[in-house]
């Protein structure tokens, strides 16, 4: 009878270790291994981890661009036809002179290594329409069906004259195209120029037609004493030649604060275009059906409380604009828009959201995407947003939520596979944390750190194909309060079991 009972406690004794261990195991599975739970970190490089089935990151970020100057602003595509050909772009300060202008980076092995050139039309470089300009910014990359690419961008002059001395070249918006991989951009195309200060033209972006190959770029036009409009110009030729600008936002309305528009098109051929309105605060949306020819009425489809222009005690910018994608998964969310932006409508900078259902018709409700506690004072910004043929709706965003004091960031990337409706798989996916302070700022910023305010540029990117999710983003990690820099880093989130070490055709 003794030896029953201690053979009994002894089966207890083992049942309640193994529940304990199971407990610890799930509580660290979930909240202590890399790249779990609601603030979950990545994994070291070279140690896939799985996420509920659906994702696979193994910690890797890749440097892009290795210059002492600075590179910020950055965009990313990956080539339909060819998943590990991978281009993407910046504001690039390796000219002769160090001023800013685009640059190129593209890569053959899906984003582990990367070649890198600058436009043409940069002084003291190979000759464009462009030469004359004395920066460029603001770059833009989009492939085709046909994976042609192509970069669109804003090119300006560095000192402004006086409005009243007119054809002088000021600003311009143009397209350059790429048909080996991103490697050479032999055509390079202008779609609008000012020749006075009366007009500046700013902040374009760019998308092409799936069906058809047709380009759209929409931009911001400033006109004389600050009033803006958002504008659309198409090219039906492969960017070789460009229509007329149209205007989309009501100017003659009142709508004279504006920025930051964001096309795409969707399956059936039609241009949705988002961007915001600062007074009153509001996300603004209007589309064409007729192929950019004309535009629906503009229209609100959220309120939007901008956030703080600097995250103090930082102070690099932080605009506030939209980013808008699509659903072409064939699946039931086929069709759905998703705007996504930075607002301060709850007490400080978080990602919000709002979807549509029916092409634009109506929006819902905007819900909050970062999901660490409400109001706790750890700023989100630059969100980007992509749809996966998986109907996987993925965004990116800079995030301070990891470190209390404000100021180190991290890239989260969150994913919903709901349509929209919830992101609570979300993680950081750069290894380290760096200080956007450690940025170099402005031109005479980086001559002299007396004068230093840094800069990261007004926004990031994320793609997506079948595989995986492409992310690209400034990166400080090289910068000190000595040395001033900021470089492109690239990863690449994989979906199931997609081998991201595979060679080119393996994949």
């Amino acid at each position: 009878m003794e030896q029953k009972k201690k053979k009994r406690n002894l089966v207890l004794s083992v049942g309640a270790l193994l529940v304990v261990l199971l407990l610890f195991f799930s509580v660290y599975y979930f909240f202590f291994l890399p790249g779990k739970g609601k603030d979950g970190a990545p994994g070291e490089p070279g140690t896939s981890i799985l996420l509920e089935d659906i994702i696979i990151f193994d910690g890797t970020n890749s440097q892009v661009t290795y210059s002492q100057q600075n590179t910020c602003e950055t965009t990313i595509a990956v080539n339909p036809n060819d998943p590990m050909n991978v281009v993407a772009g910046a504001n690039d300060y390796t000219t002769p002179t160090g001023d800013s202008w685009c640059g190129a980076y593209w890569s053959r092995d899906g984003g582990k290594t990367w070649g890198q050139t600058l436009i043409p039309g940069y002084r003291g470089g190979p000759v464009s329409v462009l030469t004359g300009y004395g920066i460029a910014g603001d770059p833009v990359v989009v492939f085709d069906s046909d994976g042609n690419v192509y970069m669109a961008g804003l090119a300006a002059r560095r000192k402004q004259v006086s409005p009243f001395r007119p054809l002088q070249k000021m600003s311009c918006i143009w397209v350059a195209k790429s048909s080996d991989g991103g490697e050479t951009w032999g055509q390079v195309r202008q779609v609008a120029t000012s020749i006075s200060a009366v007009n500046f033209h700013d902040k374009e972006w760019l998308t092409c037609d799936p069906n058809d190959g047709t380009l759209y770029v929409t931009w911001t036009v400033f006109n004389f004493l600050s009033a803006s409009e958002i504008v659309c110009a198409r090219s039906t030729n492969g960017g070789n030649t460009w229509g007329d600008y149209v205007v989309i936002s009501e100017f003659t309305g009142g709508e004279t604060q504006v920025q930051g528009s964001y096309p795409v098109v969707d399956d059936d051929g039609v241009l949705h275009v988002v961007w915001i309105g600062y007074s009153p605060g509001s996300i603004r949306y209007s589309r064409s059906t007729d192929k950019g020819l004309s535009f629906s009425p503009a229209k609100d489809i959220a309120p939007c409380q901008p956030i703080s222009y600097h995250q103090d005690p930082n102070t690099y910018r932080t605009p506030t604009m939209p980013a808008l994608a699509v659903d072409r998964s064939g699946l039931d969310t086929h069709g759905n828009l998703y705007v996504t932006w930075p607002d301060n409508v709850n007490g400080d900078a978080d990602i919000l959201m709002c979807s549509s259902y029916d092409g634009g018709d109506s929006w819902t409700e905007p819900i909050r995407v970062n999901n660490d506690t409400v109001g706790n004072g750890a700023p989100q910004f630059f969100p980007s947003i992509s749809v996966s043929p998986q109907g996987y709706v993925c965004t990116i965003f800079y995030d301070m939520r990891d470190d209390p004091e404000g100021i180190m960031l991290h890239i989260y990337f969150a994913l919903s596979m709901d349509g929209g409706l919830n992101f609570s798989l979300q993680f950081n996916i750069t290894n380290v944390q760096f200080n956007g302070e450690n940025s170099a700022g402005s031109f005479l910023g980086q001559l002299t750190s007396s004068d230093h305010t840094a800069f990261i540029g007004d926004y990031i990117q994320v793609d997506t194909n079948k595989d995986g999710a492409y992310a690209c983003w400034c990166d400080v990690r090289n910068g000190s309060p000595s040395n001033y820099n900021s470089d492109v880093y690239f990863a690449f989130v994989g979906f199931e079991s997609v081998n991201y070490n595979a060679t080119a055709g393996e994949v």
